[in-house]
């Protein structure tokens, strides 16, 4: 990626990791001598909050799977309960489409990096 970053015309103004290993936009920008550049990842990857401890990433966009484990026994006992209706109606924030569950991604910003992983720490993720 670094000649894609030296000859960028107009120039690059900042790069978007998409996958796990996207905390290697932070080695890019190092060899095109742009270690500026700002940078924003998918995913929270131990390399990802390392560089984001250095404020090299000023942000990732995490998947919540710790709820993806601890919700389905839940949906499914509540559908058993209360029926698939009922239990559609409670979840209707959370629905799209009309029954796809959408548990959304947690935005963190490099400055709260350790304050996320606490977080992670108190509802038993693990990373």
């Amino acid at each position: 990626m670094r000649g894609e970053i030296e000859d960028a015309d107009p120039p690059v103004v900042g790069l978007i990791g998409m996958f796990i290993d996207s905390y290697r936009c932070v080695l890019a920008a190092d060899a095109a001598d742009a270690p500026d550049l700002p940078i924003v990842t998918f995913d929270f990857a131990p390399e990802t909050a390392g560089y984001m401890r250095q404020g090299r990433i000023k942000a990732t966009h995490v998947q919540r799977q710790y709820y993806e484990g601890y919700l389905g026994p839940y949906i499914v006992y509540g559908i058993k309960s209360i029926g698939l209706d009922a239990l559609k109606e409670i979840l209707a924030p959370q629905l799209i489409e009309g029954g796809q569950f959408d548990l959304g991604v947690d935005v963190v910003p490099w400055e709260k990096v350790d304050a996320y992983n606490d977080f992670l720490d108190e509802v038993g993720a693990e990373q």
